[in-house]
């Protein structure tokens, strides 16, 4: 999947849309019967910056794929529209089994958390479009056998708002059973970010 990309600042507001959030999307919508096991996921290049793109292996019970690849252009069309950009894309390919990635139970994890992730403009100034409180999942990938999530935070705020933001978060993350090992600071001028990394253990299936 590909799509607009962008800073996490100056681009936040400008609806570039985040395919790893839209990737999310779609695997909810097919994993209801909570059979997909997720092999492989990869999206965004760095935190800081909106991701462009996102990819994934899922294994599952036969699908039908021709009604899957009739969706997926629906989507890609509603996309293509919603962000106004004719080149994004969704792409759907067989590829041949594996026996390595995420029980059902951890994939439905992955999942709810992606799908529920409050991503882009969270408070903006009144009276104005200007962002004062944003938040963006920039990067999914693997290191070895290890899954790493990372967010930034970016805020213009007292840092009591931003922890209540951060609060918010962490409710997302008690729902999904997924659980912060590592948080870290990163300075910037006339902003805060905060990188907050999940390790998720892979497993065979």
């Amino acid at each position: 999947m590909v799509l607009n990309g962008g800073h996490s600042g100056k681009d936040i507001d400008k609806n570039r849309g985040n395919p790893i959030i839209a990737l999310g999307n779609i695997l909810a919508e097919l994993n209801t019967d909570k059979d997909l096991f997720l092999n492989f996921i990869d999206g965004g290049s760095w935190v800081t910056a909106i991701p462009r793109k996102a990819e994934c292996i899922i294994t599952t019970n036969p699908l039908d794929i021709e009604s899957l690849s009739v969706y997926l252009q629906e989507l890609e069309n509603h996309l293509q529209t919603q962000y106004n950009n004719p080149n994004i894309s969704i792409k759907l390919s067989q590829v041949p089994t594996t026996n390595i990635g995420f029980d059902s139970e951890i994939t439905s994890n992955i999942i709810k958390y992606i799908s529920k992730f409050p991503n882009g403009p969270i408070l903006t100034r009144k009276g104005s479009n200007e962002s004062i409180l944003s938040t963006n999942l920039g990067t999914i990938f693997f290191d070895k056998d290890i899954l790493l999530l990372e967010n930034s935070i970016r805020s213009n705020l007292s840092p009591e708002l931003t922890q209540q933001f951060i609060s918010r978060l962490q409710k997302v993350e008690s729902q999904s059973n997924l659980n912060a090992i590592e948080t870290f600071n990163f300075p910037r001028i006339f902003s805060k970010k905060r990188f907050r990394i999940y390790k998720i253990p892979c497993s065979e299936i």
